[in-house]
């Protein structure tokens, strides 16, 4: 069996792997976080996929998972918090995350993601499996092509 930890790691690595994303893994979080809440449900129970917006800023957003008492953050690098995931008590929230409101959760943040993020970003622009414990992630083409013969 695996810890929660681990699976944040897993998922990390899969972001990174993917060539889908910057270095620091901009662009990842709803993607990163919505695989991660999927795979959380399935292994250890109730957990919460959460979208926020910069205070005074509504086009600057992030995701990340909560527990009743955990915020689990699989792209924190974005945010320049953590190297790897970002796991720390709920109470923390109001200090490595202050900067930030939550406005929706579960499929309220699936939705707003899908219809108003970035194409780029929008979890239904990508495609993953597990393999050997391996998140292998890769971007669907239909987007692809669409967003390059914009650009001829």
């Amino acid at each position: 069996m695996f810890s929660a930890r681990d699976l944040a790691l897993r998922v990390n690595r899969g972001l990174k792997n993917s060539k889908c994303f910057t270095e620091n893994l901009v662009g990842s979080c709803a993607v990163g976080s919505h695989i991660f809440v999927e795979e959380y449900r399935k292994h250890f129970g109730d957990i919460d996929l959460v979208l926020a917006y910069q205070k005074g800023n509504d086009y600057n957003a992030h995701c990340w998972a909560e527990t009743k008492d955990k915020i689990i953050d699989v792209s924190a690098i974005q945010l320049f918090i953590s190297d790897n995931v970002y796991i720390a008590p709920i109470q923390m929230m109001d200090i490595a995350y202050s900067i930030y409101r939550p406005l929706h959760r579960n499929k309220q943040a699936l939705t707003s993601i899908n219809t108003t993020w970035h194409v780029s970003q929008r979890i239904n622009s990508f495609r993953w499996r597990w393999k050997d414990d391996r998140l292998i992630l890769s971007r669907k083409k239909s987007w692809t092509r669409s967003l390059l013969s914009n650009l001829s």
